[in-house]
């Protein structure tokens, strides 16, 4: 059950995982997008200013022309000479802003061409107006820069429509954009929350789940511990490294050593046995039962030394303790006191000499 638990929170928050990294290139792409239909929008408003701005620049260049051809006054030559120095810049960044368009790119060609010869025919009548002053007659030049200048009002109008429909376009996609990316993160805040609640209610059932495992692991625990305790033999458990991990009371007597104390110390240090018939030490069943995973018996005349130095016989045998699939997991050592079997034997050896 607690791997259950383990494998659904892990899954769950892989999938969290998977989804938020979904939600932010979906995020990620709706915000290219967004930021793209606002740039096309400001290229549409860049491109009408600098068309607006270009045509100024020629009527004010007109204007004078006309100002000082009446009076031949120089101030009035000043926009034609602003519009002669800014045209070709003004036209460059006007083919620059619509260089996406290849319509638009072709009507600014045009556009280019025109104010040349528009700003050809100006500076024509200026020079006649220098050379011939008052007397002269500047009613071609003025007819053919006001034709030049409606050609290029025309050619304004085409592009600045063009940019009107475009803006029109653009900012209906740019709106659009702007609900989707604004649904988009409503919804992401609406996953979100239910993805952290769904992931919460998971965890929490996971965290109860291991309460109650915990819990009948306990219960089993003191079941165990109160069978022990009542089992009239000495019982020690082992974990596979041969290290105590339980002492029965009557473990606890014969040894000299509670299950507190003993916990985690190695056996041959809790549990001392020697040959009664020439004091050496004796290997622990336990030692062959770990190595072999078989049960193993004590060899007889085995004496116990407790700790506080009390001696007793004993006879024990050693078993693996197995988990569900059949591993491993330690050992028990079951032994007893056989001192009164001993009298016993021994009253009844004397009897039988005797009679």
């Amino acid at each position: 059950m607690r791997r259950r638990w383990d494998y659904i929170i892990i899954a769950s928050i892989g999938l969290m995982a998977a989804v938020l990294a979904v939600d932010g290139a979906i995020a990620l792409s709706n915000l290219r997008q967004l930021n793209e239909h606002a740039r096309r929008v400001a290229e549409t408003h860049e491109v009408r200013e600098l068309t607006a701005d270009v045509l100024q620049s020629l009527l004010d260049a007109e204007t004078g022309q006309r100002g000082f051809i009446l009076t031949g006054r120089e101030e009035y030559l000043e926009p034609y000479a602003a519009a002669l120095a800014q045209a070709d810049e003004k036209i460059a960044r006007l083919k620059e802003a619509t260089r996406g368009n290849p319509l638009q790119q072709a009507r600014v060609d045009v556009l280019e061409q025109s104010s040349r010869k528009l700003l050809e025919t100006l500076r024509d009548g200026i020079e006649h107006r220098v050379t011939d002053g008052e007397q002269g007659s500047y009613e071609d030049a003025v007819d053919q820069a006001k034709q030049h200048m409606d050609a290029i009002r025309a050619l304004e109008f085409e592009i600045r429509r063009e940019e009107t429909e475009l803006l029109s376009q653009r900012q209906v996609k740019a709106s659009r954009a702007y609900d989707s990316a604004r649904w988009s993160i409503i919804g992401r805040l609406i996953f979100g929350l239910a993805a952290v609640a769904g992931l919460a209610m998971v965890v929490q059932r996971g965290i109860h789940s291991r309460e109650q495992a915990a819990n009948a692991i306990f219960q089993e625990r003191e079941r165990l511990r109160v069978t022990m305790s009542s089992i009239a033999d000495a019982v020690i458990a082992t974990d596979m490294e041969g290290r105590v991990t339980l002492l029965n009371s009557v473990a606890e007597t014969m040894t000299g050593w509670k299950s507190d104390e003993a916990r985690g110390r190695s056996l041959d240090e809790v549990f001392t046995i020697v040959s009664e018939d020439d004091e050496r030490p004796v290997e622990s069943p336990v030692s062959k039962s770990l190595r072999e995973g078989v049960i193993v018996g004590l060899a007889n005349h085995t004496i116990l030394i407790g700790r506080d130095g009390m001696r007793y016989p004993i006879e024990d045998s050693a078993a693996p303790i197995r988990d569900v699939h059949g591993g491993m997991i330690g050992t028990v050592l079951v032994f007893h006191d056989v001192t009164a079997q001993r009298e016993k034997q021994r009253v009844q050896a004397e009897r039988a000499r005797l009679t």
